[in-house]
């Protein structure tokens, strides 16, 4: 909490500099938020098996591609591997 207190009194002595973080925090949080968003509705909406994530390597050297963001491993005709 003392860390907490030395800003704010920090703040509190400087309210031009208090003003100036306010008003960049205002604009920057909000447009990394809709970049966050975007960034993910675009990867959502290009489809299923465009973005390739990784590979899963098998002892045999032999590699197969992720392309979904959760995957499922088995022998069903569901399974992604």
């Amino acid at each position: 909490m003392a860390a907490f207190s030395s800003e704010n009194a920090y703040l509190s002595v400087n309210p031009a500099f208090a003003n100036a973080v306010n008003g960049v925090l205002r604009w920057v949080i909000p447009a990394v938020l809709i970049f966050i968003v975007g960034r993910c509705a675009y990867s959502l909406l290009r489809g299923k098996n465009q973005e390739l994530l990784g590979y899963l390597k098998f002892p045999n050297d032999t590699y197969v591609p992720l392309r979904h963001w959760e995957n499922l491993l088995g022998r069903s005709r569901s399974a992604d591997v």
